[in-house]
């Protein structure tokens, strides 16, 4: 069974991990508004953002992530499922050769003079075909062949050689912890080359939050992590 991953991230270090273990994403970014979230979620706690962990930071935001990407996944599946009337599918490679027949009887009504003409011509001629001036093939006027199913059908022919409800989501966000102080994500070249320089020589904990969602059942598992970094001393140079 092949099994769909989404990463709700956009981060190109998510994704090259991933990747390097042989996981190609889908890749949907959530767009949650991070310090709401936050906002909210210590509200409902009776606390401020100040007051809560970088550990539950993470989490909260993972799984925020996660499931905004979710509802937006159901949204299109049930949009999917609710769908009627028929699929026509196109075979255009099938029509290729009525159209070069159609090409070659054209071709033949041409009088000799004017193809000797056009071969003269394309001699002298410096130009060099290639996909600048490559041109792709005219189907108007071809009849191309299809073939209509019933969208049902067609849906449940397709979910017996593959489960297409086989999608697991992931969510994740990253806090850095140092001097009691959390950070986020710098989002401009001076807020982090400024920040790199408060942590020349310094140790922090990095968290990091997944929160995993298998979209058929909707069962949900987040976690947190953390790792000891310690930065080199950098010059300001």
């Amino acid at each position: 069974m092949t099994v769909s991953l989404i990463l709700a991230s956009q981060s190109p270090a998510r994704r090259a991990v991933l990747a390097a273990a042989g996981v190609i994403p889908v890749i949907h970014v959530s767009e949650v508004d991070e310090p709401a979230a936050l906002r909210n979620a210590a509200n409902a706690r009776g606390v401020s953002v100040e007051q809560m962990s970088a550990e539950e930071r993470v989490s909260i935001l993972a799984r925020a992530k996660a499931f905004a990407v979710y509802e937006s996944w159901k949204l299109v599946a049930n949009a999917a499922a609710s769908a009627s009337g028929d699929l026509v599918v196109g075979y255009p490679l099938e029509a290729e050769s009525e159209a070069e027949n159609a090409e070659s009887e054209s071709s033949e009504t041409e009088s000799s003079e004017t193809a000797s003409s056009a071969l003269a011509s394309d001699s002298q001629s410096d130009v060099t075909h290639n996909v600048d001036t490559a041109q792709t093939r005219d189907f108007s006027g071809v009849k191309v062949p299809t073939k209509t199913f019933d969208i049902h059908d067609f849906a449940h022919m397709n979910e017996s050689c593959n489960d297409s409800n086989s999608v697991l989501i992931v969510g994740c966000d990253s806090m850095f912890l140092l001097d009691g102080e959390c950070y986020g994500k710098p989002h401009t070249p001076e807020v982090a080359a400024a920040r790199i320089k408060q942590m020349s020589g310094k140790t922090g904990e990095l968290f990091t939050g997944h929160c995993l969602i298998d979209a058929k059942s909707g069962k949900t598992v987040c976690k947190v992590s953390r790792a000891s970094v310690t930065f080199a001393h950098m010059s300001d140079e």
